[in-house]
């Protein structure tokens, strides 16, 4: 068999209102690439481990609680920043502009939801569905 000499492979994996995200594999190592539509909320969620964000482009809105929800942080990211989600670090994403972020991640990564931002996440894939 003919080794490949492939070193980048994505796929897209999801479209909703918000944007697409693309999962790929480069050299063995996992990333996910999260478009984002003004104004749409991605996250929502804390992981298990560390993730790196790259900020491709376009301007967000950083928020950020400790896992007992308790003190929300909120910064805005731009273009050109990189961002450490820590574990177990409650964030989410708003777009402040479309936007584009590239997150890396190890191996046995696992996403625990958090609801008070995952309902501003669903709040916004709803309303855009009934938009016609």
């Amino acid at each position: 068999m003919k080794k490949s000499n492939k070193i980048l492979d994505i796929e897209k994996i999801e479209e909703d209102p918000r944007g697409c995200v693309y999962s790929g594999d480069f050299n063995g190592k996992n990333f996910q690439i999260f478009s984002f539509k003004k104004d749409a909320p991605r996250g929502g969620h804390y992981h298990n481990l560390e993730t790196t964000h790259f900020i491709l482009y376009g301007s967000l809105e950083l928020r950020t609680k400790s896992k007992d929800g308790e003190k929300e942080d909120i910064k805005i990211v731009e273009a050109g920043e990189v961002v450490i989600i820590k574990p177990w670090k409650i964030h989410i994403f708003i777009a402040k502009e479309d936007s584009l972020i590239l997150e890396l991640r190890e191996e046995g990564f696992e996403t625990f939801e958090y609801q008070p931002y995952r309902k501003m996440v669903n709040e916004f894939i709803g309303k855009s569905k009934t938009v016609t």
